[in-house]
């Protein structure tokens, strides 16, 4: 999205059978230079101009463990309030898609509301 002389890009993946798991999204929010952020089961972080939110989309019907992922491209930021509002656009993105897209097994169990920075 563009306007107003800045834009916002909204990234969404599905790995499936992954290497990369909660564990590592955990590892890569405690780095240096990067916020926490929570929503439920859902976790991520913010790093220099990219909000980062995950959730475990495996299926109980399929042993094939899956993750979702939401990023939001912004601005380079530290600032908290810019942070809140790039987190909580990706919680709603990401709800979206964990429900109505990929229907991942404890979708419906992602907390309505903005998710914790920090």
């Amino acid at each position: 999205m563009y306007g107003g002389g800045k834009s916002v890009t909204i990234k969404h993946s599905l790995y499936a059978g992954s290497d990369y798991t909660m564990k590592d999204v955990a590892r890569d929010a405690s780095s240096k230079g990067a916020t926490r952020i929570a929503l439920g089961e859902a976790k991520g972080f913010h790093e220099g101009d990219t909000t980062y939110l995950f959730v475990d989309c495996s299926s109980v019907q399929d042993e094939t463990k899956a993750l979702v992922e939401v990023d939001i491209t912004y601005q380079k930021t530290t600032d908290r309030a810019v942070i809140q509002k790039m987190a909580s656009l990706a919680a709603d993105t990401l709800r979206l898609e964990a429900q109505k897209l990929w229907t991942c097994d404890g979708a419906d169990g992602l907390p309505k509301g903005s998710p914790q920075v920090g």
